[in-house]
């Protein structure tokens, strides 16, 4: 099974280290986050130092916001982006920095939001490829660090800043509220959220955002202990990852640096300094053991059922077990090898332009019934109801000609096995599965055609005395290999 890690800092004088590490636990690709050093020479650092592997690295660079409060930022920021994909960068990464920490002349923290770095999101949707954007953190970070602190283990010492409790910081909801305002309104970005968008403890909420945003993409990277530390949430994360697979990455956040393999603990598990002495270990051998364990602790989480009553993740003090979710093995796929269209996003340079990629097939049906009353959300807004009166309450899943397909809805009466296509994408939902998404990648434009019926069977609509026969035409730039619901 393919696995790619679309979350990991590896600094390139430990590159081979990483390599290491990626050939024992059976590793393909990792996506390299460049430490806010990754544009001009530094960008070429990254670039020099994994040439030798091929294509094992995928580098995220960055943008200089050393230089948020010059004239002309956003344009400047997008100069660099440009630059940065012509020399082979494939993403770029924001860290959580811009909103907790970049600041105005006046002192006022910039919001996330800004229109100032509309040019930022702007350009790296023309050039292709994804922002990995950081925001906020869990709320326990924002909340006392007592004992019903699930981070009480980490929230102090060496890691005491992270904890935003009562510093005059703006809230989490404030600032996840700025970044969906950003992805709304670049429907042609990609936008990956790490952590599971921060949302990690609440997964109907982060559901509801891949629902409002068809550019949104989540990785697991450092939340899988919240995810499986009790029966209920491992139920609830099982459910989730099961519906959302084609817009979740895997990912570790594993770390990779000269400071932290002399410790021989890897970083991200998060304990104190000094609180594993290494009591004459090779510290390189350590820190690879202590980091193959740790990826290793994320795929069984993914595909197992074990228990691990002592994973390696520091988080609360009285400690807790890890729940394994056991997800079928196919969805473990989509999820860890980029099966999906999510995956797409990372190992392919984010969405290419036009859908001439798309493979050649057709639109059919083996059911003569089509569903009822459903409701669709693009981007943040209901859009239109789809009514067609139909004995049976089922769905297609339509697939894509060369140029995309055109499709509609039958008139009343009409149980047609086979509809004709043309340059678009059809959606068509089950009304029993009202709530669902489709995965279409990058939409850009929505066209809703209507005719009113007269309706024998007015229960069967939102709006009693009428049906409603809808053609719903999307124009994507890029669509996945079939569509999935959930």
């Amino acid at each position: 099974m393919q696995i790619i890690d679309a979350h990991t800092h590896v600094l390139p004088e430990v590159a081979d280290l990483a390599i290491e590490v990626m050939d024992r636990c059976g590793i393909e690709r990792a996506v390299a986050l460049a430490w806010h050093d990754g544009f001009g020479e530094g960008l070429a650092r990254y670039l020099e130092a994994f040439a030798p592997y091929g294509d094992r690295f995928i580098v995220f660079g960055n943008v200089d916001w050393r230089r948020v409060n010059e004239p002309d930022f956003g344009e400047m920021a997008a100069a660099q982006i440009a630059d940065g994909v012509a020399r082979g960068m494939r993403g770029l990464k924001v860290y959580k920095a811009l909103g907790l920490e970049y600041r105005q002349p006046d002192g006022s923290l910039w919001p996330v939001n800004s229109p100032a770095f509309d040019p930022i999101w702007a350009e790296a949707g023309r050039q292709g490829i994804p922002v990995l954007i950081h925001t906020a953190d869990p709320v326990a970070f924002w909340q006392p660090v007592n004992d019903a602190n699930f981070w009480n283990g980490v929230l102090y010492g060496e890691y005491a800043w992270w904890s935003y409790y009562r510093k005059g910081l703006p809230s989490r909801e404030a600032l996840l509220a700025e970044r969906n305002d950003v992805i709304g309104r670049h429907p042609q970005t990609t936008f990956i959220c790490p952590h599971v968008g921060s949302k990690a403890d609440c997964l109907d909420s982060a559901a509801d955002d891949l629902d409002a945003f068809p550019n949104l993409f989540y990785d697991l990277s450092a939340r899988i202990p919240i995810m499986g530390c009790s029966p209920r949430r491992a139920a609830h994360s099982r459910a989730f990852l099961t519906a959302c697979a084609d817009r979740v990455l895997f990912g570790t956040d594993v770390i990779y640096d000269a400071a932290s393999v002399a410790t021989g603990v890897q970083a991200q598990c998060l304990y104190q300094p000094g609180a594993l002495p290494l009591d004459g270990a090779d510290p390189r051998e350590r820190y690879v053991a202590t980091t193959v364990a740790f990826v290793q602790s994320h795929l069984a989480f993914l595909a197992t059922e074990t228990v691990q009553e002592d994973p390696p993740f520091r988080r609360s003090r009285s400690g807790f077990r890890l729940y394994g979710l056991g997800l079928e093995a196919d969805v473990v796929a989509r999820i860890v090898g980029g099966g999906g269209a999510a995956g797409s996003r990372v190992a392919d340079r984010g969405a290419e332009k036009g859908c001439e990629s798309v493979p050649s097939c057709e639109l059919s049906s083996s059911r003569s019934g089509y569903a009822g009353s459903v409701l669709y959300r693009l981007y943040l807004e209901p859009i239109e109801e789809l009514c067609c009166h139909s004995a049976h309450s089922r769905w297609i899943r339509p697939s894509f000609s060369s140029k995309g397909l055109l499709a509609k809805l039958p008139d009343a009466g009409e149980t047609p096995d086979r509809f004709a296509y043309a340059p678009c994408c059809l959606l068509l939902f089950d009304q029993d599965r009202i709530g669902g998404v489709v995965n279409l990648g990058i939409i850009v434009e929505a066209v809703v055609c209507q005719k009113a019926l007269h309706s024998t069977s007015p229960s069967r609509c939102h709006r009693p005395g009428a049906l409603y026969n809808r053609m719903l035409v999307v124009r994507c730039q890029q669509v996945a290999d079939c569509l999935q619901l959930w």
